[in-house]
């Protein structure tokens, strides 16, 4: 393929592609993260929905016991463990399930355990929303943000905690007060896992482990393909590709939060929200760029406003009313993706090993991403068990994958595109050496006496082949304004207006 090369053309890709050993490493790599989902771990218990929970008997060497329907509630009151201890309250306590909890703005809830004594125990909030204050025992432990009756004296925060507490009795009296005047979720008690404190620290690092992994495995991902970018800015799709990676390497941005434990709540909401709405857009244009003719514009321009009118609602508006809002956007988002995943169905008929991997790779992110939907809106009983705020990254870790493999497959076929555009341009230059020896009187002007650049050189050629100006675009992996630039700058080189003129010229009969 190089003894054809002009210098000064850019060069063609050189990625050597062997689909066996591409598809071993994707095999060795989901093995690799299939893994670390393996590593050790506590077992997971579930416990009974009551607010006197008798664990003396249960194990703990290597189990911990979570629940969030369990607590006895007190809408709208901020009782201490002196309230309980004095006989003041006398407020009926009411199940987790009588409560409207979106129209309660503050509340006490209240759980009591019977515990093996003597021991050391844990107590992960694994999402302490929207403000917090908790007691064990009695003893005010910390606060997640300033829990109030109002909202100025309200100061909303959201950090996961671990209490860790040691009872020689046995018996443990957890008491908290939340208060929310500023999400549509109200001022619900957060779910908990419960259990021995070595337990709860082995289950902290491994939901750390596991949630820094995805993030610099999905950074890592975007630097890559934005490195891909800039060697070859044609390749818009890959450009995208890198946003939509850093995207939802930030969906478990709140155990980042830990890190900086004061920072600003409400710009910390609108980052999340927005956030959420770039990544539906971003992936449809991804998707869009990657196969142009795949997806009817109107539907995901639709789409597109639809995302830009709830970002610059979340710009302008209080996060108790931009919440709210959340669940048309989300019909829109699974319309949209159930549209997307329908059309790539229908692509496979083409049958080609990259509309496979890109539909099985936006498959395995749209399955996730309508699981976090679900327990995000709270639309049906199912839980998040895997300790991370979001299972799509997840998904997006394998898209990842997918993607890669398909790039290489289309860069394959780039290089053979491009093997064959070489040979062409070097069949049609023997072509013209051969019409300028046969001529009896030679041919006044030649090719190479146009004064072309090596680039416009191998158009000029293309253009006398019979190529129209998109298959030349599609051969040198040229955009059309490049190829009509390129085309005007011959023609006025050559001092003719059409590629009949400039046939002619040549003395060159135009293959058609």
């Amino acid at each position: 393929m190089n003894e054809h090369w002009n210098e000064g053309s850019s060069p063609p890709p050189k990625i050597t592609s062997n689909t066996f050993f591409i598809s071993a490493f994707l095999l060795l790599i989901i093995v690799v993260w299939t893994a670390l989902f393996a590593l050790p771990a506590p077992v997971e218990a579930r416990l009974e929905d009551v607010s006197m929970q008798d664990l003396s008997d249960r194990d703990f060497t290597n189990t911990i016991y979570s629940n969030v329907y369990g607590w006895e509630s007190y809408p709208e009151e901020l009782y201490t463990p002196s309230d309980f201890a004095s006989g003041d309250v006398i407020t009926r306590p009411r199940a987790y399930d009588e409560v409207d909890y979106s129209s309660v703005q503050y509340a006490t809830h209240r759980l009591r355990f019977t515990l093996p004594p003597d021991k050391t125990y844990g107590l992960l909030m694994q999402s302490a929303d929207y403000s917090m204050r908790i007691y064990i025992n009695g003893v005010d432990f910390n606060n997640v943000g300033v829990p109030g009756k109002t909202r100025e004296t309200t100061i909303p925060r959201t950090l996961k905690r671990t209490y860790y507490f040691a009872t020689q009795t046995g018996e443990a009296d957890v008491i908290i007060q939340t208060a929310n005047f500023v999400h549509r979720e109200g001022a619900y008690p957060p779910k908990f896992y419960i259990g021995a404190a070595t337990m709860i620290a082995r289950k902290n690092d491994a939901n750390l482990f596991m949630s820094c992994a995805l993030f610099f495995c999905l950074v890592t991902a975007s630097l890559y393909n934005f490195g891909l970018f800039l060697i070859d800015r044609k390749r818009k799709a890959t450009l995208m590709f890198s946003v939509c990676c850093l995207l939802i390497s930030f969906l478990n941005y709140k155990t980042l939060l830990d890190f900086f434990p004061n920072y600003n709540w409400f710009f910390a909401i609108r980052f999340e929200y927005i956030n959420h709405y770039l990544i539906f857009a971003a992936f449809a244009f991804f998707l869009e760029t990657l196969h142009p003719k795949l997806l009817r514009k109107a539907v995901v321009r639709v789409f597109y406003i639809i995302a830009g009118i709830y970002i610059v609602v979340t710009l302008v508006v209080a996060p108790k009313i931009f919440t709210l809002f959340l669940y048309g956007f989300e019909a829109a988002a699974v319309l949209t993706a159930l549209y997307i995943l329908v059309r790539l169905a229908m692509n496979l008929k083409n049958r080609k090993p990259q509309h496979v991997l890109t539909f099985v790779g936006t498959l395995v992110v749209a399955l996730p991403g309508f699981f976090d939907i679900l327990i995000k809106l709270q639309l049906f009983p199912i839980e998040n068990t895997i300790g991370l705020e979001s299972v799509t990254p997840i998904g997006m870790v394998f898209m990842v994958f997918c993607i890669s493999l398909a790039v290489a497959l289309d860069n394959a076929e780039t290089e053979r595109d491009y093997a064959k555009a070489q040979q062409e341009i070097a069949d049609i230059r023997a072509r013209l050496d051969a019409l300028a020896k046969a001529s009896p009187m030679g041919v006044t002007i030649h090719i190479s006496d146009l004064g072309l650049s090596p680039r416009e050189t191998e158009i000029a050629i293309l253009l006398l082949g019979g190529k129209t100006r998109d298959e030349i675009g599609n051969l040198l992996f040229l955009s059309a304004g490049s190829v009509n630039t390129y085309c005007s700058r011959i023609y006025k080189k050559a001092g003719c207006s059409s590629r009949a003129e400039f046939a002619r010229l040549l003395n060159y009969e135009v293959d058609t």
